[in-house]
């Protein structure tokens, strides 16, 4: 869980969606002004950029033309695989390590094909997403954004976000309540804006929890969502989207819809 602090930095409070960058104080400090590029993991971003430069030159013909089909064919090939790994991975808190790891695997392999040089600031990001693995450490504690699907019986279904062209942003968690597995959809609503051409902020001021917790929003919903988040976006395309957080956990979403 997160808030803003004095200073307008990231804090945490319990659990929360980005706890693994704000263990330490420095790092909630660093948050503050540049935001994720200010951090250690600048190797990321430029990591994805050197990645970008490498397929841009891979796709210049000799007579410096663009030949991109290539490229694109591996891209949609590695693709097709990410998202039969995601089916056997799951969204990763209950998932096989060879499984897990498996995928991992892909989703670098996919990263390094990034065509998008300024993902945050793209049209291709607004949509609908779904979430279809994460090895987030408070995720999976969590199981869920909201952290009542680590509740006794409490199972976890799905999560989407809308991004619009508006800057609006909505997520979604579908939980199964116990004894008959009656779907429980809590709803977080604030914004989206780009902090860099690779990196999002996400901010939530609305927080509208299931019915069924509603009793208890005092005591576990204000302690256990979120408020903000910041992430790396790796790789965007039509159909998937890959983000990191600054300790470097993935996040992988599929496109479910276009943005209205």
């Amino acid at each position: 869980t997160t808030s803003l602090d004095d200073s307008g930095c990231i804090s945490p409070i319990k659990m929360a969606f980005v706890s693994p960058m704000l263990s330490h104080k420095s790092h909630c400090q660093s948050f503050c002004g540049s935001g994720f590029t200010s951090l250690r993991q600048p190797v990321l971003l430029k990591r994805s950029k050197l990645r970008l430069g490498a397929k841009k030159k891979s796709t210049e013909g000799t007579d410096g033309s663009m030949t991109p089909s290539l490229p694109k064919r591996k891209e949609s090939e590695v693709e097709k695989d990410v998202l039969e790994a995601a089916k056997e991975s799951g969204p990763g808190f209950d998932s096989d390590p060879q499984a897990q790891q498996k995928l991992i695997d892909l989703l670098e392999e996919l990263e390094a094909l990034n065509g998008i040089e300024n993902p945050a600031r793209s049209a291709s990001l607004w949509g609908t997403w779904q979430l279809l693995f994460t090895n987030s450490p408070p995720m999976l504690k969590n199981k869920g954004v909201t952290g009542l699907g680590s509740l006794p019986f409490v199972a976890f279904e799905e999560l989407t976000q809308e991004f619009q062209s508006d800057g609006s942003a909505e997520t979604v968690e579908i939980l199964r309540m116990p004894p008959f597995g009656t779907p429980a959809r809590s709803t977080l609503r604030g914004s989206v804006v780009a902090a860099s051409p690779q990196v999002i902020e996400q901010t939530y001021v609305d927080v509208q929890l299931a019915s069924v917790f509603k009793s208890q929003a005092d005591s576990v919903g204000s302690d256990n969502y979120f408020s903000k988040a910041v992430l790396a976006i790796t790789y965007l395309s039509d159909a998937l989207r890959i983000c990191r957080s600054p300790s470097g956990a993935l996040f992988l979403f599929q496109r479910t819809g276009r943005s209205r």
